[in-house]
């Protein structure tokens, strides 16, 4: 299924609560990160979790959470970002690349 555009996303933030405290702060982390891409314990790292464990369960909750308000049932953090895969940009952790979409539409939403 092919990624929402910005306007979608911008629609859905709409829908969806705004997120508060750390979740909010790893979006703008990452939105500010070069490219948009951070392995999840660097993001975690940056706002205080203590592993890429509170990246990968807020991020999830919220890709859930946009998907619904897109009417796209059992959407996962690929919705938001693209996981690439470690070693093949010579790293040895998966890299999270968020969505060029998703980034303007966390601005435009003034999310970030």
């Amino acid at each position: 299924m092919a990624l929402p555009t910005r306007a979608q996303f911008v629609q859905a933030l709409n829908k969806v609560q705004r997120p508060q405290g750390r979740q909010l702060d790893f979006l703008r982390k990452h939105v500010l990160a070069p490219g948009r891409a951070l392995t999840a314990r660097r993001l975690a790292q940056s706002v205080g979790y203590k592993s890429h464990d509170g990246i990968n369960l807020q991020y999830g909750l919220l890709a859930r959470r946009i998907g619904d308000a897109l009417e796209r049932d059992g959407e996962g953090i690929a919705l938001l970002v693209d996981l690439v895969r470690p070693k093949s940009v010579t790293n040895a952790e998966w890299i999270m690349v968020m969505h060029a979409e998703f980034a303007e539409a966390l601005k435009e939403a003034g999310w970030v």
